[in-house]
């Protein structure tokens, strides 16, 4: 009986990093749907500001979506060359400085180049995530779920 549980319950194992990593990456899923969403908030007040035509107005609502499709194009392409660890911490500062470009955008060619590129990492960082996550779990929750 006490194999079992011993069979179960690895020694030297920290059991609460499997949850802090779901919950990161839980909590990233939700920031990128956010943001997704809170473009069309930010609608009304880009037209007036930009003079966009409905063409521009369009590719600027569909600049982050672009930049979703080209994510893991290049993404499986540098994860094999660099390792996933070094490609999701570069992905990772690319999508905060495409967020910041996105913010302090003088124009809307700033404003598209900016958003394509925050989405372009976020999905080529969600390509990574996706192969790194189950190397994370504890042998013991290995078939459980």
């Amino acid at each position: 009986m006490s194999d079992k549980t011993q069979a179960t319950q690895p020694s030297g194992e920290k059991p609460y990093l499997v949850y802090l990593i779901a919950m990161v990456a839980a909590v990233g899923g939700f920031l990128f749907g956010y943001d997704l969403s809170i473009i069309s908030g930010v609608m009304l007040f880009m037209k007036p500001e930009f003079c966009l035509t409905p063409a521009q107005f369009g590719f600027a609502m569909a600049s982050a979506l672009l930049g979703c499709i080209a994510g893991p194009l290049l993404g499986g392409t540098l994860s094999d060359r660099w390792g996933r660890k070094w490609t999701l911490i570069f992905a990772g500062l690319l999508f905060a400085v495409g967020s910041i470009g996105t913010a302090l955008a003088a124009n809307i060619i700033q404003f598209e180049l900016y958003r394509f590129w925050a989405a372009w990492a976020w999905d080529w960082r969600r390509l990574c995530r996706r192969c790194s996550l189950p190397k994370c779990r504890r042998r013991a929750f290995a078939g459980r779920w």
